[in-house]
């Protein structure tokens, strides 16, 4: 919403330099609305079955800590495009915070009126929360959210929750650290509803860091929270990024414990071509328009053959374009408005695989995609698509486009279908088909001059995988999992980046037949606005609950 009112000048949101050169990024409307759809289809509260008991989705604290750190290494690669640094973690929570946010005229529906949010200066720093009921949070001393982060690390690092009686070991995958990390009902440290005892001993980390930075200046009366406050809104501040980087710390201490995979024991029996370092049997298609069947672009990737609609390349590009919103004033007339988002052209994977087993084979296809600079940071890596195949006969072409990708909502919306009309009314249904990371964020914008990425292709047992090779409507399996069912991969979230390796990444794709990368560029081809411009993003009147993380 634009809560200036129809005859008084937006104030578009500002972030303090350099924040501001990827605010187009982080006021995007359709990665907001996918955090605020995540949130509200895993609420930490679980959500009733059908006896009405609340229960957690499934693995639902795994996926909380992965699809955070998935969002973290995608707004790296975006910062690193744009010349700043990665993100950095918070660390001592007295320093002063200098990522300054005025979310200008953005107000957030909340079922009965408009709730407007307040800046929060650059150079503020935590203070002890004392206004009300927020002084009864677990962490409303800063010293003692301190306190919880150390507890929940060493936690992550040794394996055991020591300080319960009796202690409780950390699960394989982490999930109860991440249900002792967002305080769900998921936590070790959760006792029932309404028990006093509930997260006092490790605390409420993540939801008590958004609300000492929505709630800042709590002892002052006039006192507007700030948009750290609303899964809906969050991340619109530059220092959401900062906190999500310093609970993902606690994740990082639990997989930094775990033993590398030995990739060569459960390999399938399959071989990537490689040339040297890299393959030549991974090609990226660029589609320059119209239907073109699988067999025919395997042709063009590999049999040399002219084939119209698509192309053979080693760049894709991205470029900034301007929609139209129909947004409201404060007495609920229409505004219409301009604003400007990054998207890319449309492309395919052909992936050639050749079978060493002699028989047809069910496979898993993992893709992600990292900077070329960081390709051995394992939390770089981003992934792109996973699905499953069926290897007919000695040899296979993959052939996967880009809409398909198993991260993106679905159905894809593609820069030609944002219209007015394309969010849905928000219900239970339609909050779980709004998860999903939005399709024309897949790839980085990278940049003018084209930025070096590379492209992994990991080949896995088709028994990984419980879901179908294009699940089809309402779904982003990766990010949020399927509704009212298991999540359909049983290998842990973020496989094979998820540990620790025994040799260093490069080492260790050269040295396994079952995977490969290649090189490409990614080029930001179109135009873009001045660093810190942003065209109205925030006034996107939202229609949603004002949630108290």
């Amino acid at each position: 919403a634009d809560s200036a009112g129809a005859a008084a000048p937006t104030r578009p949101p500002k972030a303090e330099p350099p924040e501001d050169r990827v605010s187009f990024w982080r006021e995007d409307p359709l990665v907001n609305e996918h955090h605020e759809h995540w949130h509200n289809v895993y609420p930490f509260a679980g959500r009733p079955n059908a006896s009405g008991v609340p229960v957690l989705g499934s693995r639902q604290e795994e996926l909380f800590g992965y699809m955070h750190e998935q969002m973290l290494a995608r707004y790296d690669a975006e910062r690193l495009a744009a010349g700043l640094p990665r993100v950095e973690a918070f660390g001592t929570y007295t320093d002063p915070i200098p990522q300054g946010y005025d979310p200008g005229s953005l107000a957030l529906w909340n079922g009965s009126g408009w709730q407007v949010w307040g800046p929060r200066p650059a150079g503020t720093r935590w203070s002890d929360l004392t206004a009300g009921r927020l002084a009864l949070r677990p962490g409303a001393k800063v010293a003692d959210q301190q306190a919880f982060f150390d507890e929940l690390e060493k936690t992550g690092s040794s394996g055991t929750f020591s300080k319960l009686a009796p202690p409780v070991a950390v699960d394989a995958r982490g999930e109860n650290l991440g249900g002792a990390e967002e305080a769900g009902i998921g936590s070790p440290d959760y006792y029932g509803a309404s028990d006093p005892r509930n997260f006092r001993t490790y605390g409420n980390h993540h939801n008590d860091g958004h609300i000492h930075t929505a709630a800042w200046n709590d002892d002052d009366p006039a006192m507007q929270v700030g948009v750290m406050w609303s899964t809906a809104t969050a991340l619109r501040d530059p220092f959401f990024w900062r906190w999500h980087k310093e609970v993902d710390q606690v994740f990082a201490a639990h997989r930094a414990r775990l033993e590398p995979y030995d990739f060569a024991a459960d390999a399938p029996k399959v071989r990537i071509g490689k040339e040297g370092a890299f393959s030549a049997d991974i090609v990226v298609l660029r589609a320059t328009g119209g239907a073109v069947d699988d067999d025919a672009a395997a042709r063009a990737a590999f049999g040399g053959e002219t084939v119209p609609g698509v192309e053979p390349t080693r760049e894709l590009r991205t470029e900034m374009l301007r929609r139209t919103v129909t947004l409201q004033d404060d007495a609920g007339n229409p505004v219409p408005r301009e604003i400007e988002f990054v998207s890319h052209e449309d492309f395919l994977y052909a992936f050639r695989v050749r079978n060493l087993a002699g028989a047809p084979q069910e496979l898993a296809v993992r893709v992600f995609l990292a900077p070329e600079t960081l390709v051995d940071d394992r939390d770089a890596w981003i992934e792109m698509d996973r699905f499953a195949y069926r290897l007919e006969g000695e040899e296979g072409i993959v052939v996967r486009r880009s809409e398909d990708a198993s991260v993106v909502r679905k159905p894809a919306l593609k820069a030609g279908d944002l219209t007015d009309a394309e969010r849905s009314a928000d219900t239970p249904e339609t909050a779980w088909c709004d998860c999903g990371w939005p399709y024309t964020m897949l790839l980085p914008r990278g940049t003018k001059e084209g930025m070096a990425f590379r492209l992994f292709v990991m080949f896995t047992s088709g028994a990984d995988l419980s879901g179908p090779a294009r699940p089809g409507k309402c779904t982003s399996v990766s990010y949020c999992g399927l509704k009212d069912a298991e999540y359909p991969d049983v290998r842990d979230m973020g496989y094979p980046f998820n540990r620790r390796f025994a040799k260093p990444v490069s080492e260790t794709v050269a040295a396994h037949d079952h995977m490969a990368w290649t090189t490409l560029s990614i080029r930001w081809a179109g135009s873009h606005p001045a660093p810190g411009e942003v065209v109205d993003t925030a006034s996107l009147r939202e229609v949603a609950a004002v949630e108290g993380v």
